[in-house]
């Protein structure tokens, strides 16, 4: 139920956004992964839609629980 103002607030501007359309994607690179948020356009506001987390290394392995973790810190 976040809206990019809300996205923003809590962790701060992307390192890069892309926009195509009706979609937006924000993407965050952290110490052990990379966060790409995406939102759709509704009603005039871009709302989150879609989380996906990824290695920060090409043909890398994400530890998805240290990503958890990073998130959470950034979110607390």
């Amino acid at each position: 139920n976040w809206d990019e103002d809300k996205l923003i607030e809590t962790l701060g501007n992307g390192h890069f956004v892309k926009k195509e359309g009706v979609l937006k994607n924000y993407q965050y690179y952290l110490k052990k992964c990379f966060v790409d948020i995406f939102l759709l356009k509704r009603n005039g506001v871009y709302l989150v839609n879609y989380v996906e987390t990824r290695p920060t290394k090409l043909n890398g392995k994400i530890n998805i629980n240290d990503c958890l973790k990073e998130i959470k810190q950034i979110l607390n």
